[in-house]
């Protein structure tokens, strides 16, 4: 079949409109258009696409915010001071009031429910030297909640724990309810507490000596290593 004369062209143009005699004879023999396989524009257009949507896509993981990439799960160690401590029993068959200080250490570990509030979860051993001296391991289990947070970095929160302590002295012990609550403040890995606590009573029964609840106002400072 010999080509329409508008697929024609002179010999010095034959070749230069390679593209348009391609459209001509798939007109010809009653096919679709060629056309769309040289089109190049169109070709590159879904191209364009992929490359759109793949460099969207690391734009939002890039630019997401970097308390995403905090883990919801912090575990921290401890230390405290005990101080401002009261309490009243009976100590080698004399009644007595308690007083005196101490020192403790332990492992908290937080539960960042949402960016204000957070589970925690700890366990302290607590070494009280007044009289009697006394082994005190409280386990607690509380809330926290941070209302100032300053570019991720400084913090102020309060919180509050309660739960079960195991207390030994003068070969006697005891196990009791202990509560506390207080206020917090971090500074990068680091934070400090001033809480004030109670064991309810009694505290620990042993031969001639028994103690009932007792106040304290434990500090804590500790630093976050996970």
């Amino acid at each position: 079949m010999i080509p329409p004369d508008s697929c024609r062209y002179p010999p010095s143009q034959f070749g230069k409109k390679f593209i348009r005699i391609m459209e001509c004879h798939g007109r010809i023999y009653g096919k679709e258009s060629a056309m769309h396989v040289f089109d190049t524009e169109g070709r590159s257009r879904p191209f364009r696409m992929v490359l759109t949507l793949l460099a969207l896509t690391v734009f939002l993981l890039v630019a997401r915010p970097a308390s995403a990439a905090v883990l919801p799960l912090t575990l921290s160690v401890q230390g405290m001071g005990v101080g401002a401590l009261s309490g009243e029993g009976t100590i080698l068959n004399q009644s007595s009031s308690y007083s005196g200080g101490g020192w403790g250490a332990g492992l908290l570990a937080t539960l960042n429910v949402t960016d204000s509030w957070g589970i925690r979860a700890q366990a302290n051993f607590i070494r009280l030297t007044g009289t009697p001296a006394m082994d005190l391991v409280p386990v607690t289990l509380g809330i926290q909640y941070t209302f100032l947070n300053i570019l991720d970095v400084v913090s102020l929160y309060a919180l509050g724990d309660a739960g079960y302590n195991y207390g030994s002295s003068y070969g006697g012990s005891g196990n009791t309810f202990v509560w506390d609550a207080g206020l917090g403040a971090t500074v990068g890995i680091f934070y400090a507490e001033v809480r004030y606590g109670s064991f309810s009573g009694p505290l620990l029964t042993a031969p001639g000596t028994s103690l009932g609840s007792l106040s304290f106002v434990p500090v804590v400072v500790g630093f976050t290593f996970l």
